[in-house]
């Protein structure tokens, strides 16, 4: 757990604790083996300007080590004196319900020594709170929340087989389980050999819990006599083993490639401290079966590899196989009940017998049958001051964000001590700096610290006028002010600059995907561009490639939206259209001030005229009701762009087709005038 926090506190690992650099400096860390050293005893600098400073230790260490009570020669004090004579000290502890109850006489070790340190504020992270007198949640996200939202957690798959009556043994059941295991991290194992561009190198595993330890040597000697997993790529873990560090280690790398195990069984050890991103697969053995003992075990392999979904469904999924004794009906029902949705496929919990197909995403090769490339000036925007004019409505939404959020943290809070006030001056540039920080593109602490300090003081002297200290957070008031100067610059009208180059965008073959339904164990199909459907107008499906295109410049392609497809269609049957591709895998893209601009097709066209080239995106209408949408503001600098390069010589106009104009044109030569 230490070395998971210690992970987390670098600014380069993908899960990093603070986010954001911008926010909270990178903190000084004084790890256990440097608690009485010098950097220990060292307190320097503004924790807005510098960051934190944390001390990452173990709870023996805390409780229980004469080093930390121990005094330093050259302090003259320990190092437990020393954290206990901060005024600002916040202990924050993992897996908190092993602490116990602070609140009474009779407490733990761990307990103890944290009370001995009178820390201002501790902070417990529990995924099995208590529920104790002086216990005060101060935020909840529950499993069941976390699922149904999807945006952190594998989705999970309970592959369901019912042994009832059979007359099987507890040992056949077992081999069952195993068997289909392995097929299911097999197929886990290609889909991530195959994922591509964007998803890390991984090495899927396999997680059994089982009943005791003898059940659990069991294990792994038919997984071994089986001959599909190695020796080696098993590692069996309970708490009856002493584990030499050769063992933790291979269980803490498991992350790692070149770490061989594949297969871990563990007597429910495996409950706390062990969080992995490569577990796909989690198999509660004999009469932990169940719904229940499900929800114990698919903690372990929730985490997602790439930090995000990646729209793959197999490795988006978590898979937990129960065979045993419980009937499908059952689980189905307890798991609906449990995520409180009328459907065992919704609430990011699916259940179905572990016969039925699985959805899989089946590369397709998409071939080029055009020659289609475009030529434009290669434009750069130039970088212009930044305006730091806010405007009266600026500053009200920043009174908004901070004085309202203040105001009710103030009326909710259930801790026993009032905000910190920090001096005016003091206050204004901190705030400053981290308003800076939030704008490294624009604004520079030689520069600007002056002007957005005046910035922060003008604003200051609305909200709290009576000149005294004042009780906001300076990081959250400097991040205010900086969307409000964002704001200004994405509403600045962009001015691009010809370097002298051309930039030629080219479309050539790609692969899609195809999802198909396959039977656990089944090989993937080949597909082909040939196997697509062609498209149809009201039998739409989002990602569905479809192929029959005569103008475009590629075999097939998949739309984001219907309209989207619609105005291909139109495109299409023009006669005027000499090619038309959709900017998917994204090649075409224009730098704005509010963002990139990737639009949906680029169109050559020949008429009488000449040549002459559009770039087109269809549109919600909603999305273009707001002057100031993201959506408006790109197409104002995209058209900027098109003009700028018509004065260099290269005819390239943009163009909006809304949803309901596409709808009702039966030809392009009818969308053609009602383009925006």
């Amino acid at each position: 757990m230490l070395r998971r926090f210690e992970s987390a506190l670098d600014v380069r690992f993908r899960e990093y604790i603070f986010v954001d650099p911008n926010l909270v400096p990178e903190p000084s860390i004084v790890r256990s083996d440097e608690i009485d050293g010098p950097r220990a005893f060292e307190f320097e600098g503004d924790l807005v300007a510098q960051g934190p400073k944390i001390y990452l230790l173990s709870p023996q260490l805390v409780a229980t080590s004469e080093r930390f009570q121990r005094l330093v020669p050259m302090t003259g004090m320990s190092p437990a004196e020393v954290l206990a004579g901060r005024n600002d000290l916040v202990v924050i502890v993992d897996e908190a319900h092993h602490v116990g109850r602070l609140s009474s006489r009779e407490t733990t070790a761990w307990a103890g020594a944290i009370r001995a340190l009178a820390p201002s504020m501790q902070l417990g992270m529990t995924a099995t709170p208590r529920g104790e007198e002086g216990e005060h949640v101060l935020y909840e996200y529950s499993l069941r929340r976390a699922l149904k939202e999807g945006l952190y957690t594998k989705d999970v798959h309970i592959c369901v087989r019912s042994f009832d009556g059979t007359g099987l043994s507890e040992e056949d059941v077992d081999r069952a389980a195993i068997d289909y295991s392995l097929d299911r991290l097999e197929r886990k194992r290609a889909a991530a050999g195959a994922a591509g561009d964007g998803f890390p190198v991984v090495k899927p595993v396999c997680v059994f819990f089982a009943r005791d330890i003898a059940h659990a040597q069991e294990v792994k000697g038919w997984l071994v006599a089986g001959g599909r997993v190695e020796e080696r790529e098993v590692l069996l873990t309970h708490s009856g083993m002493s584990k030499s560090e050769d063992d933790l280690e291979r269980l803490l790398s498991i992350e790692q490639s070149d770490n061989p195990v594949r297969v871990v069984v563990n007597v429910m050890e495996l409950t706390e401290g062990w969080d992995v991103t490569n577990v796909y697969v989690v198999t509660p053995l004999r009469a932990m079966a169940t719904f229940q003992g499900a929800l114990q075990a698919m903690g372990r392999g929730l985490r997602l590899p790439a930090g995000r979904r990646v729209g793959k469904p197999v490795l988006d999924e978590l898979d937990v196989v129960c065979f045993g004794r419980e009937r499908l009906e059952r689980i189905v029902s307890e798991a609906t009940a449990w995520t409180g949705t009328a459907s065992p496929d919704a609430g990011g919990v699916k259940v179905t017998a572990s016969n039925e197909a699985d959805p899989e995403l089946v590369p397709v090769y998409v071939a080029a049958i055009k020659q289609t490339s475009m030529t434009a000036a290669d434009l750069r925007i130039a970088r212009r001051e930044l305006d730091l004019a806010l405007s009266p409505e600026a500053l009200r939404y920043v009174s908004e964000a901070v004085v309202t959020e203040v105001d009710l943290v103030a009326a909710r809070t259930r801790l026993g001590f009032g905000r910190p006030r920090i001096a005016r001056d003091r206050f204004a540039r901190a705030a400053a700096l981290r308003c800076i920080r939030g704008l490294p593109e624009f604004l520079s602490d030689e520069d600007h610290t002056a002007p957005i300090t005046t910035i922060v003081l003008h604003w200051l002297s609305g909200v709290r006028p009576d000149g005294g200290p004042v009780d906001f957070d300076p990081a959250e008031v400097g991040e205010q002010v900086a969307i409000a100067l964002r704001r200004n610059a994405r509403l600045a009208a962009p001015e691009y600059q010809d370097i002298g180059q051309t930039r030629t965008f080219t479309f050539p073959s790609f692969t899609g995907s195809e999802e198909v339904m396959l039977a656990p164990g089944a090989a993937p199909p080949s597909k082909t561009v040939s196997d697509m459907p062609m498209f149809e107008p009201g039998d739409f499906r989002k990602g569905q490639l479809y192929r029959g295109w005569r103008q475009s410049g590629h075999e097939a392609y998949a739309f984001d939206s219907e309209p989207e497809a619609l105005a291909a269609k139109l495109l299409d049957q023009a006669t005027e259209v000499e090619w038309w591709v959709r900017n998917a895998p994204v090649r075409l893209e224009i730098d704005t001030p509010a963002g990139r601009y990737r639009p949906d097709f680029l169109v050559k066209f020949v008429t009488d005229n000449g040549v002459s080239y559009l770039i087109l995106e269809a549109k919600a209408d909603f999305r273009w009701e707001d002057p100031l949408s993201e959506e408006r503001l790109k197409n104002r600098a995209a058209r900027e762009w098109s003009e700028r390069q018509r004065l260099a010589g290269h005819h390239i106009c943009i163009g909006v087709a809304l949803e309901t104009d596409i709808r009702r044109s039966a030809s392009w030569a009818e969308l053609r005038p009602r383009l925006r």
